[in-house]
C-alpha cells in the first residue's frame, strides 16, 4: 500500500496524475515550497512535473525545461535552476535525476561548484539572451 502527502506523491511515477496535481496545487496556494516540491519530484524521476512548476516562474515554454532537464550536457539544467533561484539542494536533487536518466561528461561536484559558481543575474541574462535569439 502506498500513501500520499503533500510532498510525497502517491507513485513514483509519472502516470500517477492525480498525485503531481496534488502537489502543484499545494505549491501554488503556499503550501509546500517549490524547492521542497521540485527535489520530491526529482526523486521520483518527474520531469514534466519539474517542468510544470519552473516554467512559469521563468516565463518559459514547459518544453524548454524539458529540453534543459534532458539535454545531454548538464549546462542547460544549471543555467535554468540557477535563473530560476533554486537552492544548491535541489540542484543536486536534479542532477541526481539526470544520473538516473543519463550519463554526463561531469562529476556531480564539478556540476555542483559550476551552479555555485554561476550568479543568479548570470544565468538570468543567459536565458534572456537565449529567449530572444530569432526561432526560440
Amino acid at each position: 500500500m502506498t500513501t500520499s502527502s503533500p510532498v510525497n506523491p502517491m507513485s513514483q511515477s509519472e502516470n500517477d496524475e492525480a498525485a503531481w496535481r496534488l502537489l502543484l496545487d499545494h505549491v501554488a496556494n503556499g503550501c509546500v515550497p517549490i524547492e521542497d516540491a521540485i527535489a520530491e519530484i526529482a526523486d521520483a524521476d518527474g520531469v514534466h512535473a519539474i517542468a510544470r512548476l519552473i516554467a512559469p516562474r521563468l516565463e518559459v515554454d514547459i518544453d524548454a525545461v524539458v529540453w534543459a532537464l534532458d539535454a545531454e550536457s548538464d549546462g542547460p539544467a544549471t543555467v535554468l535552476c540557477r535563473a530560476a533561484t533554486l537552492n544548491i539542494n535541489v540542484f543536486s536533487a536534479v542532477l541526481r535525476m539526470r544520473r538516473r536518466r543519463r550519463c554526463s561528461d561531469t562529476s556531480p561536484p564539478e556540476a555542483l561548484n559550476v551552479f555555485r559558481q554561476l550568479s543568479v543575474e548570470a544565468a538570468q541574462r543567459i536565458l534572456r539572451a537565449a529567449r530572444s535569439r530569432p526561432g526560440r
